[in-house]
């Protein structure tokens, strides 16, 4: 009998745990290979994770930077961090406070940096792990710790890309934050003179990508990424998509193509068994939902509630419209799938004859859908596999450049203009006929939906873990 060989899925929020569990359960059940998730929970609590694989016995860690300082050193002998001391210590005798605290955060993050590392490491070579499997690598958490530790131990890493996204995302969230994160001042301006790179020029302002202690901490262990601005760029053997599409995304955001293979996603897979079956599945999800007869679908991802919103007033309008809007036209019922971050018992209120929520994973009824409506959402790239027409409502103004150029996906930033494209799409079929050309001109670009994407990347860890 094969021996069974650990893999580590890393999982720092809900949605990396989403994403990631379906490889994880064909892996369980089609291989040698046993996953164990490592649950961070210093940011957010996994609560849902922990659930599932108590449920379905999957082995999980949870890791917190707290156990990791509870557990770890405290460097009173390192020189290094006693100059750090000590020029805190003076500092605070001879200037206002507010211009020492510096040195007192550096020192504490590098410790922090430090133990996590060392515990990181011990359940690494505790679980006895051969391969490390990620869905992003972004260093505001763990991953380059982990990755660091990996590439000392000689394990291989691999990158699953659970969404779309480029510098853009990251600089639109610290502009809503921008008096903690913009260039100014001799700290700041310093650290972006000794490193560029964390530097970035956007609407009109120079803006940091951490705050100083996290940048100096990161560069002085050896963690800090080569381009902290491209998404999922730190080093990783292997980086796994789910369709030239997202390939060709991140080729142009300057990720190495010889480390890229496309080989198709799990939810693919689902997708494949789903469209075999389109129109039970169909008439089941019809009955289930409670609709009075069976049409065709608009499937609505609806988006949580973030701030500012230009839009509107206040979440619940944004609510009101999109709804009245969604369910005052008869020919088509309309399927809404909840953010993860959105509560059912809160919303269930928007339901009436033709407007249902469903409970279920999105995944499960997009290839059923005819029309998604989405806002700036990783799903759309879902819709996209299975050839829909899509209405991106950039509801929130966030400007991201994820699918600018699909035909297949009318991008809107105005409340009039989502209005004027939803009923061109209900009601124009020429119009929609044109716009989905694209599938036909680029068959399988945004995804080959074949049922084998499992197999595919089953053969590959295969061949890349010992």
């Amino acid at each position: 009998m094969t021996e069974a060989k650990n893999l580590l899925f890393v999982v720092n929020i809900q949605t990396q745990f989403k994403s990631l569990f379906p490889l994880a359960h064909f892996l369980k059940k089609n291989s040698q290979f046993n996953p164990v998730f490592f649950l961070d929970s210093t940011y957010h609590e996994l609560y849902e994770a922990k659930k599932i694989c108590d449920t379905l016995e999957f082995s999980y860690i949870e890791f917190t930077t707290e156990k990791a300082q509870k557990t770890g050193k405290t460097y009173s002998f390192n020189i290094f961090l006693i100059f750090l001391k000590g020029l805190n210590f003076l500092l605070c005798r001879l200037l206002r406070k507010k211009y020492t605290e510096f040195f007192g955060h550096l020192r504490n993050n590098i410790i922090e940096k430090k133990n996590n590392n060392l515990s990181i490491q011990k359940i690494i070579i505790e679980q006895v792990i051969k391969g490390i499997i990620l869905s992003e690598t972004s260093p505001t958490y763990q991953t380059p710790n982990i990755l660091k530790i990996a590439k000392g131990l000689n394990i291989k890493t691999f990158l699953i890309p659970f969404t779309v996204a480029n510098y853009i995302e990251f600089a639109e969230a610290i502009f809503r934050r921008l008096a903690k994160y913009e260039i100014k001042g001799f700290y700041k301006k310093l650290i972006a003179f000794l490193y560029p790179k964390w530097k970035l020029r956007y609407k009109e302002k120079n803006i940091l990508y951490f705050h100083l202690e996290e940048i100096l901490a990161l560069e002085w262990l050896g963690l800090a990424p080569k381009k902290p601005w491209v998404y999922n760029g730190l080093q990783i053997d292997k980086m796994i998509f789910d369709s030239q599409y997202l390939k060709d995304y991140y080729i142009q955001e300057g990720l190495d193509s010889k480390k890229m293979e496309v080989l198709g996603a799990l939810y693919q897979d689902i997708f494949h068994e789903k469209l075999l079956h389109k129109e039970k599945i169909l008439c089941e999800l019809s009955e289930s939902l409670n609709f009075e007869d069976q049409k065709p679908l608009i499937l609505c991802a609806l988006p949580p509630d973030f701030h500012p919103n230009p839009n509107y007033q206040n979440y619940n309008e944004m609510i009101e419209d999109w709804i009245n809007l969604l369910g005052n036209q008869d020919k088509y019922h309309v399927v809404v799938s909840l953010h993860p971050r959105s509560s059912y018992e809160n919303l269930k209120y928007i339901e009436r004859e033709n407007i249902k929520i469903f409970k279920g994973a999105i995944e499960e009824i997009v290839p059923i859908c005819d029309i998604f409506v989405a806002n700036v959402s990783a799903t759309i790239r879902m819709a996209l596999a299975c050839e829909k027409i899509v209405l991106n409502f950039d509801v929130f103004q966030w400007n991201y450049t994820d699918y600018i150029g699909i035909d297949a996906v009318i991008t809107v930033k105005e409340r009039q203009n989502f209005h004027k494209e939803l009923e061109k799409i209900i009601n124009e079929l020429d119009y929609v006929f044109q716009k989905i050309k694209v599938y036909s001109q680029k068959k399988n670009y945004f995804g080959h939906i074949d049922g084998k994407s499992g197999e595919r990347i089953l053969n590959l860890f295969q061949q890349q873990i010992v």
